[in-house]
Formats: C-alpha cells, structure tokens, sequence
C-alpha cells in the first residue's frame, strides 16, 4: 500500500524588506511547501555565514523548524527566480553553527533532530535580481526494525546464509550504549530463536557498510540484558560476528 503525503503550498512576499531578519521568523510545518517571492538585493543585513565564503549582498528572509520527533528530516530547496542561497542555522544568526557546513543553493539535505529542536533556515538573495523560491521539509521513515518491537526474524540453520538489509535513517533506541563499536546512535533490530543445542552463530558481510558492530541481548523489548558485543570479529573484513554458546 503506498503512502501518501499530503503538500501544502503557501505563498508570501518578503515584504519587510530591510528589517532586522530576526524580527520576523516564519515558523513551518512539515508536509507544507512555502514560496518566496520578492526578496530583494537592498537591505542586506548578513554578508557573510559560517563555513561559508561566498558573499551574500542582498536581503534576507527567516524559517524556523522545531522537530516534533527524534528523526531524520529532509529540507528541500528549489530556486524559481534569481540566486537565493540557504542556510541551516543552530540559531537565527549568521554566526552560529552552520548545521550543513557550507554554502547551499538548491536541492535537498537530510539531518537528524531530537524532539524539541528548534532550527533557522535563512534565504538570502545572493544575486543582482529579486529572488524567489519554494522550501518543504517532511520527515524521513526510518527501517521498519528501527525499534526492538519490531525486530526481524531471523531463521537459524547449520550454516550461515546472508540477507541483505539496510539501516538508512535508523535511529537510537532506549538501550544502555554498548561497550564496543564507538556507539553513534544508529541502530536496527533483528530476532531468533535459540536452538536445542544453545548454540548461535551470527555473522555480518560486508555491503555497502563495510565496518560494523553488533550486541546480542536477551530478555523482552524494555527488559534487556546484554550477552555480547563484538567490532570486528568476522572473516568478512572489518564486520562483526558472536559465537554465543550455552544460551537458553
């Protein structure tokens, strides 16, 4: 079944052309595609932002976002007139951290939010002409075992065979950090069942990821408790794998 997202599209005007930026921030919503018209090249209050070294002579125009969710969100920027830039703000100045680490243009950025956070997207017209241009942001879905209650089977056999998955846009779930692999906050879930015997091989290949961890936990979803934890114990290069035995 597919998803569908609805769009909503509203239209302003930089009207207050030559005022403080700050003064009037436009707060948005996700899922709502917001155009921008008429930003004009007088009036400039910031030359110049963060990792970025190009100048900027014209005015400019305030967005905020606060994250309703730990997340990734996407921002997406098009360009319908002149030569507006972007900017990704910690908060609504030039000289705060600059969360994309440069100059932008156009197109779409994906960062991750925790619930709560508030982030300043700044257009300003970088060009000799008016500038206009549409912004959006809407949140990215993350893996479908992004979270232990929907952990993946996994079919144990007498030999290892390898399944592909992914852990695009995983997030981090309420567990202890493990004790190896430089935890980063990113992770997905899988299930099995033990066998008769108590023994349990789990390896990784390498793929697109080539340099992983794991941890292995046994318990319920909320009541865990942490069997093992390896970096880089497979014959598969810098991936994991866990020989547990005497499990039950």
């Amino acid at each position: 079944m597919k998803k569908f997202i609805g769009i909503l599209f509203i239209l302003m005007s930089a009207y207050y052309a030559g005022a403080q930026p700050c003064s009037s921030i436009y707060p948005m919503d996700l899922n709502t595609t917001y155009t921008l018209s008429g930003l004009s090249t007088t009036g400039n209050d910031w030359s110049n932002y963060t990792d970025c070294a190009w100048n900027e002579p014209g005015d400019e125009f305030v967005f905020s976002f606060t994250a309703p969710a730990d997340g990734y969100y996407n921002f997406t920027m098009n360009q319908t007139a002149g030569n507006p830039d972007f900017f990704l703000m910690s908060t609504c100045s030039n000289t705060s951290t600059n969360l994309l680490g440069g100059c932008w243009d156009y197109g779409t950025t994906t960062i991750y939010l925790t619930a709560g956070t508030t982030v300043y997207l700044i257009v300003d017209n970088a060009g000799t002409s008016d500038a206009s241009c549409e912004v959006t942001v809407t949140n990215v879905t993350p893996p479908a075992n992004d979270e232990c209650v929907n952990a993946i089977p996994l079919s144990v056999g007498a030999s290892c065979t390898y399944t592909s998955y992914n852990n695009n846009y995983a997030t981090a779930s309420n567990v202890p950090t493990p004790p190896c692999g430089n935890y980063r906050g990113g992770d997905v879930w899988f299930s099995l069942t033990v066998p008769a015997n108590g023994h349990v091989v789990v390896d990784m290949n390498t793929g697109t990821l080539t340099d992983m961890a794991m941890a292995a936990y046994r318990g319920t979803c909320g009541s865990l408790t942490l069997i093992a934890c390896d970096d880089d114990n497979s014959s598969n290069g810098l991936m994991p794998a866990l020989d547990l035995n005497g499990l039950t």
